[in-house]
Parts: C-alpha cells; sequence; structure tokens
C-alpha cells in the first residue's frame, strides 16, 4: 500500500505492484495457484512532519536483501461449487507495515494461513474470510525504560455483507476483527460500509464509503459522486471526512478536505 496520502486517494491508486512468478492449474470445479516474489515491496509511509498525513517522526530500517532465502512464496487452493466458493492458502511473507521498537521501523518474518468463502442468497452476497498470522512481529513494549519487539500469533477474522438492491442500488458492509495473542492490545475493530447509486443511464455514481474504527470510535467517510463526460472523460467531486479522538484517524483529525479530479483514460 502508498499510504503518502492515507485512505485519501482511490484504492486502485494506493496499490503498488508487485513483481512475481505466478502458475495456475484450473480445472472446472477447482484450481491451484502458486506464487513467488523474489524481489519483496513494502508499505510507502510518509514521515515528514510537513506532510500533513504523516505517521509521526520514525526512522524505517532498510528493506530486506535481495536474495533468493528472502523471497516470499506461497499458494492457494480454490473451490467453486454449486451454490458456494471458497478457498484455502497459505504464504510464507515479511509484515509488510514495518514494526517499531526504539523509533525504528523493522520487517521481519512470518507465515500466513488462511481460508475465505462467499456464498450468493439471492440479491446478498454473504462473504467470510480467515487468516492465522503465526510468529508475526508486534510493536514495542517496554521493560524497565528499556524497549522491546516480540513475536506472537494473531487471528484475523471478516464478515462481509452486499446487497445488490435492484435499480441500480447497492450496498455493502463488512467487519473485521483481530485478536492477538500476547501484549496489551490484544483485540482491535474495523468496519466499513458502503452505499453506492448509479443515475442517469449509469453516467453519474454517487457513493459513501466509510472506515469505523470500532475499537476507538474514529471514522473516516468519503461522500462522492462520479460523472462519465464520456467513455475516457470522468469527473469527481468529494468530500473526505475524519473524526477521531484516539486510535489510528487521530492523526488525521484536521485532514476532512473537498476535493475535485479529472481523471483521462487512454
Amino acid at each position: 500500500m502508498d499510504y503518502t496520502e492515507f485512505l485519501a486517494q482511490d484504492y486502485d491508486d494506493i496499490r503498488i505492484p508487485v513483481g512475481g512468478l505466478r502458475l495456475r492449474y484450473s480445472r472446472e470445479k477447482w484450481s491451484f495457484e502458486a506464487v513467488a516474489i523474489p524481489v519483496s515491496s513494502f508499505f510507502e509511509l510518509p514521515t515528514d512532519d510537513k506532510n500533513p498525513w504523516s505517521v509521526g517522526p520514525l526512522t524505517i530500517g532498510s528493506e530486506p536483501r535481495h536474495r533468493l532465502c528472502n523471497m516470499e512464496y506461497g499458494g492457494r487452493l480454490s473451490f467453486f461449487l454449486s451454490g458456494i466458493d471458497f478457498s484455502l492458502s497459505a504464504i510464507h511473507t515479511w509484515n509488510k507495515m514495518p514494526v517499531v521498537c526504539g523509533g525504528m521501523g523493522e520487517y521481519r518474518r512470518m507465515t500466513m494461513l488462511g481460508a475465505d468463502c462467499s456464498l450468493p442468497l439471492g440479491q446478498f452476497v454473504v462473504r467470510g474470510e480467515f487468516a492465522e498470522y503465526l510468529d508475526e512481529a508486534q510493536n514495542q513494549f517496554s521493560i524497565l525504560n528499556s524497549q522491546f519487539s516480540i513475536r506472537s500469533s494473531s487471528t484475523n477474522a471478516l464478515l462481509g455483507l452486499d446487497w445488490y438492491a435492484g435499480n441500480d442500488w447497492s450496498l455493502s458492509a463488512q467487519y473485521a476483527h483481530k485478536y492477538v495473542s500476547s501484549g496489551d492490545h490484544r483485540n482491535s475493530g474495523l468496519a466499513t460500509f458502503r452505499i453506492s447509486k448509479d443515475l442517469f443511464h449509469n453516467t453519474l455514481a454517487l457513493q459513501s464509503f466509510a472506515y469505523i474504527d470500532v475499537t476507538n470510535g474514529g471514522i473516516y467517510n468519503r461522500l462522492s459522486a462520479d460523472y462519465a463526460l464520456n467513455d475516457q472523460l470522468h469527473t469527481t467531486l468529494g468530500y473526505d471526512f475524519f473524526h477521531a479522538d484516539r486510535g489510528t484517524f487521530t492523526v488525521y483529525d484536521h485532514n476532512s478536505e473537498l476535493f475535485l479530479k479529472l481523471k483521462y483514460s487512454f
């Protein structure tokens, strides 16, 4: 992820491309996919205090050397059955967000075991995801004025519901929960909610999309209206609203903004 403007960019612009090798074998009702990433990519974080999206003063250590032993690799087995799709996955990777210890951001190895499913029910789609992070590095703790980082397994679960209500309405809600088996802050929750409506033969898209910090009560909500002037040219008017007294969104509490975008596709 590119967090130089946090979540105030379009999601497709936040994602950083990753160079990798992929092998996929497909059958009618199942498929297997193997992935190898020789050179890892990591989150881009703004640390300059002059940047309104800065995460604060932080020295980020060097990324892992480009060696064969540092590559990331994993696989996924997917099933496409009547009425339900689900998959099992595993990957040996690195923590993409640096773990802070003594003011220094560090990268550590970890392994993820996961599963997900999607179940259509009429106009609804129920989605579920589960992941166990094995030996994940956690942020610092202090003992006698000395700072340490620990490794601990964490359990991550997500439940989502999509509603395609007809007449170009759609609603989506999901909740993600993380439980860390060690440390002071063991539980954290994040919810999202989206409602959208297309008008004028799908040339105007109105949308409200919100991140809700369930643990701390903060919120980030983007209201937007996207109008297609033609197939290549789009104009978007929107408002980003931040509010938080504590938690993830606190440092962005004064970053609410009105924006206008023109996008040309070719």
